[in-house]
């Protein structure tokens, strides 16, 4: 497992060396960097967020091109729209395309339902483990939209966020550590069932250098 905030903060220190020219430089340079850590926390779980949310978006995408009888429902489409394409292959591909995106504003909890109920797929095995990507979800929401602030809307769909109404949401190092690698765990686990389950097309990567794998 890579150890991302090793990485992230080895970078910003190789980056203060860059800057400063000796120690004391370097010194106020890991002061002020400091003065930023809970900012930089947030941008990086709002970034490992945003990447799982596009990962499911991509591999929704990839079952519809792949598997397009996994978007048969009831709804219906303007005669007009499926005239603008030549042939089946692009209609496929723009109803792929359109159902992706219709799902993508769903929330996270609405999203799993519809996938399991219609798809016979769950994104995440076992309802904790949906409940716990739904709040990490609800937290990139809330420093992305709300400028950090629980609000109300939130509490009411996450209890544990109650007692932190009008109150700044905030992460800890070991815990953004432990959240970004159950984030990993869980894309992993994604990957591996719906490419076994909808035959995928897959290509084996390459394991990282030892030193970058965390524990």
């Amino acid at each position: 497992m890579l150890d991302f905030n090793a990485l992230f903060t080895q970078a910003i220190l190789q980056d203060a060396k860059t800057v400063a020219h000796d120690e004391s430089g370097l010194k106020k340079q890991l002061v002020e960097i400091g003065r930023h850590e809970s900012l930089m926390r947030e941008v990086v779980l709002t970034r490992t967020i945003d990447n799982l949310l596009c990962y499911v978006s991509d591999l929704l995408g990839l079952v519809f091109k792949f598997r397009p009888e996994m978007m048969k429902s009831g709804e219906q489409e303007r005669l007009d729209f499926i005239l603008r394409f030549e042939d089946m292959d692009e209609l496929r591909a723009a109803l792929a395309e359109k159902r992706v995106e219709k799902l993508s504003f769903m929330g996270f909890r609405d999203l799993a339902d519809y996938v399991r109920e219609h798809m016979g797929f769950d994104l995440i095995n076992g309802n904790a483990d949906i409940e716990r990507a739904s709040l990490l979800v609800e937290m990139r929401n809330i420093f992305v939209h709300n400028r950090g602030v629980v609000g109300t809307v939130s509490a009411r769909r996450f209890r544990s966020l109650e007692p932190l109404v009008g109150r700044p949401l905030s992460i800890t190092h070991d815990e953004l550590r432990e959240e970004r690698q159950f984030v990993e765990n869980t894309v992993i686990d994604m990957d591996v069932r719906a490419i076994a389950k909808y035959g995928l097309p897959a290509k084996g990567v390459a394991e990282p250098p030892p030193h970058l794998i965390g524990p």
